[in-house]
């Protein structure tokens, strides 16, 4: 097992000299659910803890328009962008006695969303899904992973995110504790209750593997082309990637996330620097097991403050990012151009 090495000090030091800096920052701003950032770049949706979207104009900065929730506990659960305009939102709707609820997707064009418009606006519903709860889905989604309880088994299905239409891929006596989808909505990555990591080929509806863990991880994540998968170890700061064909392993000791941007040979996390407590993303190659360039996103350590949730657009050049402000309790976003930007 590999353990990828960090030289923090002098990425740090290439971050500042070369001037790199968000290209957007808005603060402060409420609770926020889900980030989407538009492929292009220019457009920013946030999706805040009272159910209602703003929709920023990245490159001049200034806020385009809201959509808002008609219910508080209407809260956003997935937003994404299908295409540079088209923005899709996917929230519950009337929860019913079990827990279980529709699930409402509704889809917008973002960029004709006016600051005026006020009160309740819905948008024009695509589908909606009884009972189905979403559970993974990629940058780019073509394919919703989702869960419903079905005579006692957890069911899972695969829903189409653009006709509505869902196909079942298996059903566990176990209780599903998290998953994960590849970008191009080929592989789906599966963990179960009892620490069964089963990865599915969802092109040809068949398990292609499968591995007992010793822990529970509380995170999972695939590469754009599904051939490895990050998972968080039981030591917090430890996260495992997996080429689940070759079962061959590395460790990347990182504060998290640990997410693949875009291409499939490069892994980014955020780390830090031990002796001043800057924190950066560092992008990782694969093959050589090296870190090839950061991004610095602190200047100094303020507490818990890593990004949450975190976004990216489907080609992996634009990076969205929520943390807490050093005060604790507000809260920032950013946008960030990845390396290969243009």
């Amino acid at each position: 097992m590999y353990v990828y090495a960090v030289s923090a000090r002098l990425l740090i030091q290439a971050a500042l000299l070369s001037g790199e800096g968000p290209v957007f920052e808005l603060s402060p701003v409420p609770s926020v659910d889900a980030l989407a950032i538009s492929p292009d770049g220019k457009t920013l949706a946030i999706a805040t803890n009272i159910g209602d979207v703003q929709i920023w104009d990245v490159p001049r900065k200034r806020e385009l328009g809201r959509i808002r929730a008609e219910r508080a506990i209407e809260r956003v659960e997935i937003i994404w962008f299908a295409d540079d305009s088209t923005l899709r939102v996917t929230r519950p709707s009337w929860p019913q006695p079990t827990g279980d609820a529709d699930m409402v997707v509704t889809t917008w064009n973002a960029k004709q969303i006016a600051l005026k418009s006020t009160g309740m606006n819905r948008g024009w519903p695509v589908y909606s899904v009884y009972g189905r709860r979403p559970l993974a889905l990629p940058a780019d989604p073509k394919k919703i992973l989702m869960q419903h309880r079905q005579n006692g088994r957890v069911a899972v299905e695969v829903l189409d995110a653009v006709s509505g239409e869902t196909k079942a891929l298996t059903e566990l006596t176990s209780k599903l504790h998290i998953g994960a989808l590849s970008r191009d909505g080929r592989v789906a990555c599966l963990c179960t209750s009892d620490r069964m990591l089963l990865v599915w080929d969802l092109v040809n509806a068949k398990k292609i593997a499968e591995k007992q863990l010793d822990y529970l991880p509380d995170f999972v994540h695939l590469s754009p082309d599904g051939k490895h998968l990050v998972y968080r170890h039981e030591q917090a700061n430890r996260f495992i990637v997996r080429d689940w064909a070759t079962d061959d392993s590395h460790v990347i000791w990182a504060l998290g996330p640990v997410f693949f941007p875009g291409d499939a040979n490069t892994v980014a996390a955020v780390v830090v620097d031990r002796l001043d407590e800057k924190r950066f993303i560092g992008f990782f190659d694969l093959a050589t097991k090296r870190e090839v360039r950061s991004l610095l996103i602190t200047t100094q350590d303020s507490g818990d403050n890593l990004p949450s949730p975190v976004a990216y657009s489907k080609d992996g050049r634009w990076l969205a990012e929520c943390r807490l402000g050093p005060d604790q309790r507000t809260r920032h976003v950013r946008v960030w151009q990845l390396p290969g930007a243009k």
